[in-house]
């Protein structure tokens, strides 16, 4: 969707693409990467329909996922067992023992 961007952008006298950061609920510019304001929520929707959403890669390395708490976690290797960064020590994962071995051998063991 073509949309007008804040003074200063630089591309086609200022009309660009957009993307919706739905975290934010903000229109984020595909050229320059500031947030534009004023887009109505109609033309988010329509944006978020048609796959213009910035994709956030939140994953990060050793996330599994915890059968007590019931939702991924990133892990560490405490005292030779395999434990949540968050969590009280009651978590239980289903991890075998080659990926511990490979934690441990890149020193993720605390």
């Amino acid at each position: 969707m073509l949309i007008r961007c804040n003074r200063g952008c630089t591309l086609k006298n200022g009309t660009t693409t957009g993307s919706v950061d739905v975290d934010e609920d903000k229109v984020i510019c595909d050229h320059c990467g500031d947030a534009i304001d004023g887009i109505s929520s109609f033309a988010k929707q329509s944006m978020i329909r048609a796959g213009n959403v910035v994709k956030n890669d939140k994953r990060k390395a050793f996330q599994f996922y915890c059968v007590t708490c019931k939702e991924t976690v990133e892990t560490e290797i405490i005292a030779g067992e395999l434990r949540g960064c968050d969590c009280d020590g009651q978590c239980k994962f289903n991890v075998s023992s080659f990926t511990i071995a490979a934690m441990k051998s890149i020193g993720h063991e605390d």
